[in-house]
């Protein structure tokens, strides 16, 4: 049976933007909302589990580069923390953080209710001169969410819902979270700050990207959703945009993903990773999702860097909307594990291939592989 979109309720927040999210439409249409709906199901723990270990590792990658214990670093990727979903090369995480956020800067995301829009947690992430240095994260039972706005005397986690304008929730959202991070470090009062409101299901299908080309292109979608695709609302936004970013976005989805990985990786391929302890916690939390993901990956495989940039993406403003999301490739084989001579398990781990937006599609093989592995974990070939 396909699950259709008439079948979610009308009322749910997340129902125009589901089928964007192409890896959650995709378990959408086999298992239903009850398929998608895991976030209360992981729970707080598991959430948290799942960004200190992203995070931290980015934190220790950063530092393991500086002092010179990483070699050579150009064969390492780890997790940018100005944009969590994004896989970065090791050399060039300060230069790329520096230009998104300048010299001293905090990060906030906020993560929306997928049925309300009322705001789950907040993820902040400090960074300077490009190093990321502390993170927190607030969850939704903490108290400090009942915290209000001075102006509006909306409470924090009220704001979303009650502005509904993912742009202007985010700029409240800054105010009130400002404040709080002048209060926590006095010493990074003077610094910029960005918030990022994101939907959850959003974020989720974000870490089920098998690729950083197709993580980009995602990321690009989140900000088109309502200046392009014409959708209610942003299922992202950022306030203030980075002005970096904010010129990448205007240049279209291919210019878009080809500036992000230029940044970012030079423009390498990455099959992107779930670390071990991620893994664990979501073969626990939701098993039936890592069903459809290996499924996909084995039978499917990973678009190649060209095929993403050059994929037709389809007028989504047709009335159909089971089908106005399906993005179609240019002909051509896909990147699967088999090719490689590895297991979904060893796919899995993170796999740097010597493939760039210039490679046409075809049947690789192991000596493709520069490096497997992500942070300080990476093991090369």
């Amino acid at each position: 049976m396909v699950h259709t979109y008439g079948e979610m309720p009308d009322d749910l927040f997340v129902k125009p933007y589901l089928p964007l999210f192409s890896f959650l439409w995709r378990v959408y249409e086999q298992l239903g909302w009850e398929g998608v709906d895991n976030y209360d199901v992981m729970g707080d723990d598991a959430i948290f589990a799942f960004f200190e270990t992203r995070l931290n590792e980015s934190i220790y990658t950063v530092k393991d580069v500086i002092e010179g214990k990483i070699s050579p670093p150009e064969k390492v990727l780890s997790y940018s923390a100005a944009i969590p979903s994004l896989v970065i090369r090791s050399d060039l995480v300060i230069g790329m953080q520096k230009l998104l956020g300048g010299d001293s800067v905090d990060f906030t995301f906020a993560v929306l209710h997928d049925y309300n829009s009322e705001l789950l947690l907040l993820l902040n992430v400090h960074i300077e001169d490009g190093i990321p240095v502390d993170w927190y994260m607030i969850r939704q039972n903490d108290e400090i969410l009942d915290r209000r706005h001075l102006k509006l005397g909306y409470k924090l986690k009220e704001i979303p819902r009650r502005v509904k304008d993912q742009g202007k929730a985010a700029k409240y959202l800054e105010d009130v979270c400002r404040d709080m991070r002048n209060e926590r470090t006095p010493q990074w009062s003077g610094s910029d700050y960005y918030v990022a409101t994101v939907i959850s299901s959003w974020a989720i299908n974000l870490m089920w990207i098998p690729s950083n080309y197709e993580g980009i292109g995602e990321t690009y979608d989140g900000w088109a959703s309502k200046e392009k695709y014409g959708l209610p609302d942003y299922t992202f936004v950022i306030h203030p945009y980075p002005s970096a970013f904010n010129l990448f976005f205007y240049q279209g989805r291919s210019t878009f993903i080809s500036k992000l990985a230029s940044l970012s990786t030079n423009m390498a391929f990455y099959l992107q990773p779930f670390e071990p302890r991620n893994l664990e916690i979501l073969r626990n939390g939701a098993p039936h999702v890592v069903n459809i993901y290996k499924d996909q990956i084995l039978n499917e495989g990973v678009p190649f860097p060209n095929q993403t940039l050059n994929c037709e993406f389809p007028n989504i403003r047709k009335k159909d909307p089971n089908i106005r999301f399906k993005k179609k490739y240019p002909k051509g084989d896909f990147v699967k594990p088999d090719d490689l001579n590895l297991t979904f398990d060893e796919f899995l781990k993170g796999v740097y291939l010597d493939v760039n937006h210039e490679t046409k599609p075809q049947k690789l093989d192991k000596s493709k592989i520069i490096s497997m592995g992500v942070g300080r974990n990476t093991v090369f070939l």
